[in-house]
């Protein structure tokens, strides 16, 4: 839950779209030893059970992930030698476009959850074997979507007027708080700031939650830097402590939340019903 929603859609790598961020292919596996090398991070997986027909997983076995060109590693939450894989995004950070800014190359920014931490890795280029073979996607993979989770955030957000969405985002159930707050964010809406301060008191439901936090972050909610202070001194949970820094870092740098791709795809959602 904390590592939320991909916050780049234009992933050109089949391999780091199908294996880390469209199906969270490896969901659930063992990362048995982690490795930091000169310009590298190798993670070393196992995965014990069969995978159910139908479903993206990997079959019982070892596998190896090295992420080359890295410029950047951060791990935290590591209370024991093995680690339970949980899901990846790609998120487009303060520190990616500080990276991004001063280099030719292109890099990525992957967050692996990893309960109760995760493992953040900026990079250039991921590649794959299992049992000493390589391992290659699909020739076909689908392409990375910011507002798919448990379900279409965009279609829920279209197929309702603005009004509505901010009424839903700040008294609606809990899935109806997350994806309205979740869809104003990301077009815009000039309501999303104060809507997402009052969600913050209400840590019981995460989901929501989660939500207000990371669209405080991305509406550059100046105003919420002393609430989002306190949330942080108040958490010990790696991850969820993220997740706050995530929202802090981007306000106090007035970073660009966008991606080309994103911000050419949902610029074009007028306010015509606001």
């Amino acid at each position: 839950m904390f590592n939320f929603i991909n916050e780049v859609e234009d992933v050109r790598s089949r391999s780091l779209r199908y294996f880390f961020v469209v199906d969270d292919y490896f969901h659930d596996v063992i990362i048995s030893s982690i490795q930091c090398e000169e310009g590298e991070l190798i993670l070393n997986l196992r995965a014990w059970e069969e995978p159910i027909p139908g479903l993206p997983r990997p079959r019982p076995g070892n596998y190896r992930v090295r992420f080359r060109g890295c410029a950047y590693v951060e791990i935290d939450g590591m209370a024991d030698r093995t680690l339970d894989y949980g899901s990846g995004r790609i998120k487009n950070s303060v520190r990616l476009a500080s990276i991004q800014a001063a280099s030719r190359f292109r890099y990525y920014h992957l967050r692996m959850h990893t309960p109760p931490g995760y493992i953040d890795v900026i990079f250039r280029d991921v590649d794959l074997t299992t049992d000493g073979r390589r391992l290659d996607p699909p020739k076909r993979v689908g392409q990375v979507k910011m507002l798919k989770y448990f379900g279409d955030i965009e279609s829920y957000g279209e197929s309702r007027n603005r009004e509505d969405l901010r009424r839903l985002a700040a008294s609606g159930e809990i899935w109806d708080r997350f994806n309205s707050i979740t869809y104003l964010a990301i077009v815009g809406d000039e309501s999303t700031a104060e809507i997402a301060m009052r969600g913050l008191d209400d840590e019981d439901h995460e989901e929501p939650w989660v939500a207000c936090v990371w669209a405080l972050g991305w509406a550059k909610a100046h105003d919420a830097l002393p609430a989002l202070a306190i949330q942080l001194a108040n958490t010990t949970y790696p991850a969820k402590r993220r997740l706050i820094f995530d929202a802090i870092e981007r306000i106090l740098a007035g970073a660009d939340t966008w991606s080309s791709r994103a911000r050419a795809k949902y610029a074009r959602i007028d306010d015509n019903e606001a």
